[in-house]
């Protein structure tokens, strides 16, 4: 029963990480086109916090995999026919696709013009960055949503 509770710890510390990363990654990428915009040029602060974010998601993905595998393990896979669990997993491979398809694709351009110095660039990749990063965070509400409830 212990194990059990210290895989749920893991996990939600997992999920609260990637999901407060996501809404951070947002205020940033506002921050940094906004500043762009204005000033010309883009902080070097905010550069390096943004090119953080994919290790930070990373040590979040890698805590909310490893304990739910523990969790589907120690449950016996309890869950893995009910369709509120496979609905979350769809999700969840939706946020991952959403990211290496996406995510990345607006990280490399938004860093390619920061480099180019080109601002119209920037705002845009900045703006692609926004939307994606609330897409993410929506999923990620979904997820709970469905994990709380299980409907």
């Amino acid at each position: 029963m212990t194990l059990l509770q210290v895989c749920l710890v893991i996990h939600l510390a997992g999920l609260a990480l990637m999901a407060g990363t996501i809404v951070t990654e947002y205020i940033v990428y506002q921050i940094l086109s906004t500043r762009f915009e204005r000033q010309g040029f883009a902080s070097d602060g905010l550069a390096d916090l943004a090119a953080r974010f994919p290790a930070i998601l990373g040590i979040g993905a890698g805590a909310l995999i490893l304990s739910g595998i523990g969790l589907f393990i120690l449950t016996q896979g309890a869950f893995g026919h009910q369709l509120w669990f496979q609905v979350k997993i769809l999700l969840i491979v939706a946020l991952v696709l959403n990211e290496f398809l996406v995510g990345r694709k607006y990280e490399r351009k938004l860093k390619d013009a920061i480099t180019a110095n080109k601002s119209d660039q920037v705002k845009s990749a900045a703006i692609g960055l926004r939307r994606f990063s609330l897409i993410q965070a929506m999923l990620f509400l979904i997820i709970i949503i469905l994990a709380v409830f299980k409907f």
